[in-house]
């Protein structure tokens, strides 16, 4: 009888020790996603369409899709987001 009153206050721990790290947000994706990769460009001066790297920021509740550019004026330059969701353009 005592080796069965081991076992299940054992068992008991181990379940709440289960249940108290699920309920934690450790190891779970956030809501925004970041990402490298290439976006093709199509550039009018050239008249052609040209692959550049971006960092991309996804938004995962929304579907939203950002992509990263740096901003450069007179006092410096800053970081943006541009936001590019659906932004596809076909030539003519």
């Amino acid at each position: 009888m005592n080796h069965l009153q081991y076992i299940c206050l054992g068992l008991l721990m181990g379940l709440g020790v289960c249940l108290a790290t699920g309920f934690t947000d450790e190891g779970r994706e956030g809501r925004y996603q970041i990402e490298s990769g290439k976006i093709l460009v199509y550039s009018p001066t050239s008249g052609r369409d040209i692959n550049k790297e971006y960092l991309i920021k996804i938004d995962t509740k929304t579907g939203k899709v950002y992509k990263h550019i740096e901003v450069k004026d007179d006092q410096g330059s800053s970081d943006r987001w541009v936001d590019i969701t659906g932004s596809t353009v076909k030539k003519k």
